[in-house]
């Protein structure tokens, strides 16, 4: 901290934030839109199914990667996997607005992984922390490209199953720093290799910058 009073002009980080998400989804889902499904004949409804997902109970973070001059930190969330249907990587947005500051404990209850958009099972989770400078568009795009360059240059997906995911989400993370981004502290940290069903009470991330607790929910459709 300085030994002086600083005068601090700064833009709404959440709500710009907030924005910055919304165009790396819209892009996202541009770059990998849905199958059409062509109906020849009138269909009854479908029973509701019930939802499989992997929440987030607590978190922690060491360093937040924000300066104090910036305040809070706005943090978010890159799940990255394989569609489950298509050859084609899934990559979800997941916005984090409570996680704030360093050394705080958060208890957000927050579904972070539906697991009818991820093969085998698995799918890995990068924590960013948002930078003023960032093209989000840009940023989408180049990181569906290098997922996408991931599985085309594997020739067989299912020998390399759930492995695949981590190779696709390692490549995202070189790529984040060369240039996408205008500093290198945005990387968080980063949960490897996440399975459906499983709970991970406190568990470190990678970079042993993050503590969380993750388990799994099942949601019930309504009767």
């Amino acid at each position: 901290m300085p030994d002086r009073p600083v005068l601090v002009v700064d833009t709404n980080g959440k709500a710009s934030l907030k924005a910055g998400l919304e165009v790396m989804r819209r892009t996202l889902a541009e770059q990998n839109p849905a199958p059409r499904v062509r109906r020849s004949a009138p269909m009854m409804a479908a029973e509701p199914q019930p939802i499989d997902t992997t929440v987030l109970k607590t978190i922690r973070l060491a360093d937040d990667k924000e300066p104090w001059i910036s305040g809070a930190a706005e943090v978010y969330a890159i799940v990255t996997g394989v569609n489950p249907s298509r050859d084609e990587p899934t990559l979800d947005i997941v916005d984090m607005p409570y996680l704030d500051y360093d050394k705080t404990t958060y208890y957000p209850n927050q579904v972070m992984i539906h697991w009818d958009r991820y093969r085998w099972g698995a799918a890995d989770v990068i924590l960013m922390e948002q930078d003023d400078g960032t093209n989000y568009k840009e940023l989408a795009l180049k990181l569906n490209e290098v997922a996408s360059d991931i599985l085309a240059a594997i020739p067989d997906l299912e020998a390399q199953a759930y492995g695949v995911v981590t190779q696709i989400t390692g490549k995202i993370i070189e790529a984040i720093p060369d240039g996408w981004l205008t500093n290198d502290d945005d990387f968080v940290d980063v949960y490897y290799t996440l399975l459906k069903g499983r709970a991970y009470p406190d568990q470190y991330g990678a970079g042993g910058n993050a503590m969380a607790t993750w388990e799994p929910l099942t949601i019930e459709p309504i009767q």
